[in-house]
């Protein structure tokens, strides 16, 4: 397996995208973190938020990562990740694990979980990678 984390550390926000239930698409911008290890991300939301409500009746989404700290138009810049999903709102305990191993180290929210905030589980499937320096227009794609 690559090694995602060195794209994984360029922001900490990503633009998530869902489908309404008549399939319209809508996009979003949302604070991930994840797990080292699998690859499992995470955000926080609320239940009446419009991709909070789509991920609930079909957890089908994607999302991508692109580097935000430096971009000149040059090859060894453009660096982008583009996922495909399976994404799922947390039970309360699973939650709060997640929360307290890998958010609130990461970003200062010493009172907890904000009230009213869930948090979403997104498990990759697919992961196109985008470093021109390393793969050309052509890109990587690794399957999960």
């Amino acid at each position: 397996m690559i090694d995602l984390k060195p794209y994984l550390e360029m922001t900490k926000m990503m633009i998530l995208a869902t489908q309404d239930p008549k399939r319209n698409p809508y996009t979003s911008n949302v604070y991930f973190w994840y797990n080292p290890e699998t690859y499992n991300f995470y955000f926080i939301s609320r239940l009446t938020r419009e991709h909070s409500q789509h991920i609930i009746s079909n957890g089908n989404i994607a999302w991508s990562i692109l580097n935000t700290q430096k971009y000149i138009w040059s090859d060894q810049d453009k660096k982008w990740l583009q996922f495909q999903w399976q994404a799922r709102l947390l039970e309360w305990d699973a939650a709060k694990t997640v929360f307290d191993t890998y958010y609130q180290p990461r970003i200062a929210f010493p009172w907890g979980l904000p009230d009213g905030h869930h948090v979403f589980e997104c498990r990759p499937t697919k992961v196109k990678i985008w470093d021109e320096s390393l793969y050309g227009w052509q890109g990587n794609i690794i399957e999960f």
